[in-house]
């Protein structure tokens, strides 16, 4: 499966109708050539018939009981492993349109409407919303919905013209492996790099290269990524800040602290200073971020926005806090409503760690030690249970030794950490506030396994099969080493499920905003794609060492309009 792009930036309106020499055509009816498609592997049926025969012979009358079971039509047929994909492509330019749902603050994009600035930066998705929604409930079959690649495309699936610093834009493909499971790779190339000629403000930039060479694709910042929930955008735990002390000899960045949810009093003020660890750019942004009490044992949702962008050192001596993107592997707890007849297990709270007594602090004064509390029993019907049976030989869950952060029911951003004890085993059937514990609440962001300029990226990508995926983002497995796409044979690598599950790769792109006239006219062809290969008897090592071809591009940049002289 492959994809090309074409991407067209220009300083001009188009005209005319010409391609520059070098470049790769584009349109909107060209049929697009195969890159790595996967052959469907069909087998004629092998029919084996087993028969047996027995005969007696003797003097005079002979007769036997005697009885024949066999077995028929024994067939072999071969399995088949089938690629299916589906895109959706979304374009931001800063328009008019996005602007209804976004906002500029400070040189940056802040949007305010997520789903309606989606809807005005989507571009172009296959299949369509209708089918999605079919894929999505359940009622509609990926290897009869999605795509083959390329029979299936008209036209690349990205192509745009006009491009300018500060644009981006992404697409999330998805991909379903219809009859078996298997190992996939993520591949491509870069075709083109074109200068297409020299403008007067492009040759009189400093950044401006050797003559014949173009800067796109050196420019271009990518960003790829397991898109786990297929939205469309890399996902990120919420961040933590730990305090470390009253200091004046470090670098910090100075934020405002813009909201403080009730139970939270005990940080109660309208800044915070983080460390910036080594840096002189601020390394935090606008939004949520949790903070940590200095007993370690509760924890507060506030939302900040940065004053600053570099780092200096404060007049006099402040409260640092110390910033932890990756900052807890303990589950968390919420807890239902209102009383529901649910499958649980009985617990205590038996600790809150670091803290003498609860009605110290706010955060703590809904809860104490030997309150009773209910935990939802392993695999747990959803919703209210009517019969008793049905939480016969479930399971209780394992509460880690570390604790659990509770989740204060009254207020949206208090957690305490406690310790739970399991006083009963045993699964049963009652009408209580339930809690329910979840292990990955804020530990598993959608794992970006590369970053770099688009070339760094090609690069990476066109060697052997491509870049080795894993079936399950979640394993310590890595896709590049070294500069490098590993072999792919490592045993914590696992194998994509098959159909109905569908899978979910983004890749995102961006002109900076800092760049600007030596990217004038410029232009870059690369291909995407994606490559299979059966997962039993095959140790992911790749068979497939054919590089993508160089037919014509599926993918184009282009910092001048269509039909511009070279």
């Amino acid at each position: 499966m492959s994809f090309r792009y074409y991407f067209w930036p220009s300083r001009k309106a188009p005209v005319g109708g010409s391609t520059p020499p070098g470049d790769v055509p584009h349109g909107g009816s060209e049929r697009m050539p195969d890159e790595f498609e996967l052959s469907r592997r069909k087998a004629l049926a092998a029919l084996g018939t087993v028969g047996a025969a027995s005969a007696g012979a003797g003097l005079g009358t002979s007769a036997f009981f005697s009885d024949q079971e066999t077995f028929e039509n024994n067939q072999l047929t071969a399995g088949t492993l089938d690629m299916k994909v589906s895109w959706e492509e979304h374009y931001s330019d800063w328009s008019e349109d996005e602007a209804e749902h976004a906002h500029m603050e400070d040189g940056e994009l802040v949007v305010d409407d997520l789903q309606g600035f989606m809807d005005a930066t989507l571009q172009e998705q296959f299949p369509d919303k209708q089918a999605r929604k079919r894929l999505n409930e359940g009622t509609a079959d990926p290897c009869e919905v999605l795509a083959d690649v390329p029979d299936d495309l008209e036209k690349p699936v990205i192509e745009l013209e006009d491009v300018k610093p500060g644009d981006f834009g992404e697409v999330t493909f998805d991909f379903a492996l219809c009859d078996n499971p298997g190992y996939v790779w993520m591949n491509g190339e870069l075709l083109s790099n074109a200068e297409n000629g020299v403008t007067e403000p492009e040759a009189d930039d400093p950044d401006e290269q050797l003559p014949g060479r173009g800067e796109l694709a050196d420019t271009i910042q990518t960003t790829v990524w397991y898109d786990k929930n297929g939205n469309n955008r890399p996902w990120r735990p919420t961040p933590c800040v730990e305090r470390i002390g009253h200091r004046q000899d470090l670098l910090v960045c100075k934020a405002s602290v813009d909201h403080i949810p009730p139970g939270c009093g005990w940080f109660a003020r309208d800044e915070i200073y983080v460390w910036c660890e080594g840096s002189n750019i601020c390394p935090i942004d606008k939004g949520h971020v949790y903070v940590v009490h200095p007993s370690g044992s509760a924890i507060c949702r506030i939302e900040i926005t940065p004053l600053e962008r570099f780092c200096s050192r404060p007049d006099q001596p402040v409260d640092v806090w110390e910033w932890k993107p990756d900052w807890t592997d303990l589950p968390c707890a919420t807890r239902t409503d209102g009383p529901q007849e649910r499958c649980v297990c009985e617990g205590v709270i038996a600790d809150i760690p670091g803290v003498d007594s609860p009605s110290q602090i706010d955060a703590w004064d809904w809860i104490d030690v030997g309150d009773p509390i209910w935990i939802l029993c392993v695999d747990a019907p959803e919703g209210p249970v009517a019969d008793p049976g049905e939480c016969v030989d479930m399971e209780c869950p394992t509460v880690p030794g570390g604790g659990v952060w509770l989740r204060n029911p009254q207020e949206e951003g208090g957690f305490c950490l406690v310790e739970i004890d399991i006083v009963d085993p045993v699964c049963r059937l009652e009408t209580v506030h339930v809690w329910e514990i979840v292990d990955d609440w804020n530990r598993q962001p959608e794992e970006v396994f590369f970053s770099g300029t688009l070339r760094e990226t090609m690069d990476l990508f066109s060697q052997g099969v491509g870049i080795p995926l894993d079936g399950r983002p979640v394993t310590d497995f890595t896709e590049i080493a070294d500069g490098r796409p590993t072999d792919g044979t490592a045993p914590t690598r696992e194998c994509y499920t098959p159909a109905p599950d569908r899978h979910h790769v983004g890749f995102e792109w961006e002109l900076p905003v800092d760049h600007g006239n030596e990217v004038q006219s410029d232009s870059v062809a690369f291909d995407l794609g994606f490559y299979t290969e059966q997962c039993r008897h095959n140790d992911g090592g790749g068979m497939n060492d054919e590089p993508v071809d160089d037919a014509e591009p599926s993918i184009t940049i282009n910092d001048q309009p269509a039909g511009s002289p070279p």
